[in-house]
This record gives structure tokens, sequence and C-alpha cells, in this order.
């Protein structure tokens, strides 16, 4: 790819998604949120079951640290994700009003 190639996808880039990210952010980060809460989640499962299955040793040790590392950003994501569903409703609020 040539700079002028590079730079125009980057230049158009920056202009579709200045335009079609609205000024409210809220509504967009509950759906990535979401979404990465359930890619987490699935990455748990899979976690924990290939630890269930794994010998005694490092492997075992390096699968419960990411174990460990997937639930911390689950947990944070989750907690993310309410408190800025919490902030749309309010803001959803004071528009009503």
């Amino acid at each position: 790819m040539t700079a002028i190639t590079l730079l125009t996808v980057v230049v158009l880039a920056a202009f579709i998604g200045s335009e079609l990210i609205p000024d409210d952010l809220a509504v967009p980060h509950i759906w990535m949120l979401g979404g990465l809460s359930i890619i987490n989640g699935v990455i748990l499962i899979a976690l924990t079951v290939a630890v269930a299955k794994a010998a005694p040793g490092p492997m075992l040790a390096l699968g419960l640290v990411a174990i460990v590392l997937v639930t911390i950003t689950l947990v944070s994501s989750l907690t993310v994700l309410t408190r800025t569903a919490d902030a749309a409703d309010v803001l959803e609020k004071e528009r009503l009003d």
C-alpha cells in the first residue's frame, strides 16, 4: 500500500467516524462494552475448560493467571457498562424534561 493510499484511507476513516459517531457517546459505548463482556465470558469459559484439562506445571500456572486477568477484565467492563448505562438513562431523562 502506498503512502498516498494509506493517507487517503486514514482521512476517509476519520471523516466517516466523525460523521457517524454522535455527540452523545454513551450509547455506542454501551454496545461496545456489552460485546466486550460477552467475548470475555466466552474466553473465561474456554480458559476454565483448558485449565481443568491441563497437567500440573507451568502451563497450569499460566492458565490460572490468565483466568484471574480475564475475570478482572470482565468485572471491570461490567462495572463500566453499568455506570455508562446509568449515565445514559440520566441523560435521556434530562432531555425529556
